[in-house]
């Protein structure tokens, strides 16, 4: 994970998970509760843009532990039966790590621009920072234009497809065919019905009438 910070001064501040100090930081971290010491097998890293504004921006950290651990340890390891080698899979424990302070609460304020990996998940807008992780994955569902369908114009064009190609089928198998519910796919059509410039009043016009309509009002 690549984080880059701009501030209105020009100075861009950037962290780098695959440039950590030390591969296996929590290797010899001693678990009080089991009386033995860390075997770490695996690190997660996640950037906390959830949190408010006024605990800063930070990279939380979590690594997962290899010791198995049985007997009536209330922290034995857990592990699941695997039917196809007929063995038990243990389970690695995913043990808290540390929070990694990026921006300072006091610093926000001077912060223009955050990407994450290349791509911008935060800008400025006034006095708010923009939330562009939300603001993306609206812009996903819902916006169209000449060039772009958005994924809820093509999943009721395709659902009109689909049930013309299956006839027999039921609504929820319509559904089932593009990952979708019965019921997000019916909210998704209501969602288009109501910005739909293609629609009719008409009661014998059906979504199958109105996915034709959006796919002809992509053609060149």
């Amino acid at each position: 994970m690549n984080v880059k910070v701009y501030y209105a001064s020009g100075k861009i501040a950037t962290f780098d998970t695959s440039e950590l100090c030390a591969p296996e930081p929590y290797k010899r971290e001693y678990i009080s509760t089991t009386n033995i010491n860390a075997f770490q097998i695996a690190a997660e890293a996640q950037l906390r843009f959830d949190l408010p504004i006024d605990q800063g921006l930070v990279i939380e950290t979590a690594w997962y532990d290899g010791n198995i651990i049985t007997g009536n340890d209330i922290n034995k390891t857990e592990y699941f039966y695997d039917a196809e080698t007929a063995e038990n899979v243990y389970i690695a424990a995913r043990r808290p790590g540390r929070f990694i302070p990026l921006v300072d609460p006091e610093e926000f304020a001077n912060v223009v621009k955050i990407t994450c990996d290349g791509e911008l998940i935060a800008w400025r807008q006034g006095k708010d920072l923009i939330n562009g992780i939300k603001f993306a994955a609206q812009a996903l569902l819902c916006f169209s234009d000449a060039t772009t369908s958005s994924i809820n114009k093509q999943a009721v064009a395709l659902a009109a497809y689909l049930r013309n190609a299956n006839p027999e089928s039921s609504d929820e198998d319509i559904a089932e065919m593009l990952g979708y519910s019965e019921a997000s796919l019916n909210m998704v059509r209501q969602l288009e019905a109501a910005n739909d410039p293609y629609g009719s009043d008409d009661e014998d016009y059906t979504d199958v009438d109105r996915g034709a309509d959006l796919l002809e009002s992509e053609e060149p």
